[in-house]
């Protein structure tokens, strides 16, 4: 008992060092009843017997990833920094003050001598438990048909969960679980008077919501299973969608160099970049994995290899704009991309050399392509619906399609 009450004094005194809001904050995250009009030592007091006795249950309340997070810098100990795995994804580490941001990096934090106490007889406990009961799986459920749909309505989301399970009673059960689950209050948001669930990879939910209504003809979710549902948030706080066209990309980020880790998250961001690759510039960002390691491709025949696998990645998931379709499905938002000589010379024989000092001929030293050599031959498509040839092309011209910017799409 001794020891007990000279660590909540230490505990105390550090609560003591945090600001009136800091520490109405701090109970206002766990939903713990208080009143602002407290003084900043009844608030220091509240903060510390809440924290240091029902530990459990407020670690209980953070998300899988957070508390992977949290055990991550327990384990590394009290004072060392560690590096949070995605700044731009919301995170409690973020906005709790005693996960305390790293001075040497921006994307570090760490836990104090006190709260390490408080954390290190717990963390793991905690977190067998999650998993043991099958929370955590929950949690990959609801976060992955997010990433998957995108945006969805409270209303449109249980009707769905509701023709995924056929059993009234297990329908009951999930929905209650999702309900409880802390990745709920990570997705959801009030917008317009009505209530979304919303992928924590979208930043503007108006953005989703207006692109939608190019596609009017596309007016149901796509009905994914709870397997793909579970597949896809299982890598938080990255996307793993999983289909063959995945795989090649795979094929393609590890011959460039790079890390299973890495590959995870390149793999995560081609997912979001694809569903915004609609211009010449959404394309770029898609495709510039593979553009900044150009000086690793030994032929102009690997570099097409590569770009096509992500192409045909961007055209095979799942389009929030279009509601969980992909473009190979719907049709529509289909990267093209066009193979085209714009350097004016002819083409080059089986052992001519190519501009930009390329040199793809049968023989041993093959060069190293360069950006600006490689610029030449290839040029990126854009996404586009469909538009038939003699329609009055979609720029405003006058011209029918197949006469304006139609004859410079494939």
């Amino acid at each position: 008992m001794i020891c007990t009450r000279h660590m909540n004094e230490k505990l105390l005194k550090y609560f003591s060092s945090f600001t009136k809001d800091e520490l109405t904050g701090i109970l206002g995250c766990f939903g713990q009843p208080h009143k602002c009009s407290s003084k900043k030592a009844v608030l220091a007091e509240q903060v510390t017997e809440y924290i240091s006795t029902h530990t459990e249950e407020w670690l209980g309340m953070l998300t899988e990833r957070d508390l992977k997070l949290v055990q991550k810098a327990v384990h590394a100990g009290p004072g060392v920094g560690v590096s949070i795995d995605d700044i731009d994804f919301p995170t409690c580490i973020a906005t709790l003050p005693f996960f305390e941001p790293s001075p040497e990096a921006l994307e570090d934090f760490f836990i104090g001598e006190q709260m390490h106490k408080v954390l290190k007889p717990c963390i793991d406990r905690v977190i067998e438990e999650k998993e043991d009961k099958g929370l955590f799986d929950i949690e990959r459920l609801l976060l992955g048909f997010v990433n998957l749909w995108g945006v969805i309505t409270l209303h449109d989301f249980v009707g769905m969960l509701r023709d995924l399970v056929e059993d009234e009673e297990d329908s009951r059960k999930l929905a209650y679980l999702l309900a409880d689950s802390p990745m709920l209050g990570l997705v959801r948001q009030f917008h317009a008077g009505e209530c979304y669930l919303v992928s924590p990879l979208i930043y503007d939910v108006d953005d989703i919501l207006e692109g939608r209504k190019q596609f009017p003809e596309i007016t149901d979710y796509k009905a994914f299973s709870l397997d793909e549902g579970r597949s896809t948030g299982l890598n938080s706080p990255f996307c793993s969608y999983d289909c063959k066209e995945a795989e090649a990309v795979r094929g393609s980020l590890k011959a460039l160099g790079f890390s299973d880790e890495q590959i995870a998250v390149e793999l995560s961001h081609a997912y979001v970049n694809a569903q915004y690759a609609m211009t010449d510039e959404g394309a770029e960002t898609l495709f510039k994995v593979v553009n900044d390691r150009m000086d690793m491709i030994p032929s102009f025949e690997l570099y097409k290899e590569y770009i096509d696998s992500f192409a045909n990645y961007a055209n095979s998931v799942p389009k929030w704009f279009l509601r969980g379709m992909s473009s190979e499905e719907a049709g529509i938002l289909k990267i093209s991309i066009k193979l085209e000589d714009q350097s004016g010379e002819p083409e080059p024989g089986e052992d001519e050399e190519m501009p930009g000092g390329m040199f793809f001929g049968p023989t041993e030293g093959v060069g190293v392509p360069s950006a600006e050599g490689l610029s030449d031959f290839f040029r990126y498509g854009i996404a586009f619906r469909h538009v038939a040839p003699d329609a009055p092309c979609p720029c405003g011209s006058g011209l029918s399609y197949r006469r304006c910017h139609g004859k410079n799409l494939n």
